[in-house]
């Protein structure tokens, strides 16, 4: 994405004929040598402000490799940090914003679930 900055939203190409979803399983183990499971849809923008062109499809998924696995095979570095770790970093806006709509999600979950 952005250099000298961190992101929660590593990026790649979608090939010609090929199901977004299986693109983000593809880049994620191109890139980390990580796979991941249970990818839920979280949103989709067109533009990015920050950056040029392309359409930004965003997911959350369950990480099915262990930890230890994780390389940075593009970027300067790779790190699993917890959410609150994340939104202290000097983070590229979009990612941000996609980890914010993320956090809101999964705590508008957790208030439904406690109250039935």
């Amino acid at each position: 994405m952005s250099p000298g900055l961190w992101t929660c939203t590593p990026g790649g190409h979608i090939r010609r004929g090929e199901v977004v979803r299986r693109a983000i399983r593809r880049e994620l183990f191109e890139e980390f040598e990580v796979r991941v499971k249970d990818l839920r849809f979280l949103g989709f923008t067109a533009k990015d402000p920050h950056h040029r062109g392309g359409q930004y499809h965003f997911f959350s998924g369950v990480l099915s490799s262990a930890e230890k696995r994780l390389q940075c095979h593009e970027g300067q570095k790779a790190v699993f940090f917890s959410p609150a770790q994340a939104l202290k970093l000097k983070q590229h806006p979009l990612s941000r914003k996609m980890l914010k709509a993320y956090l809101l999600r999964k705590s508008k979950q957790i208030k439904q679930t406690l109250s039935k």
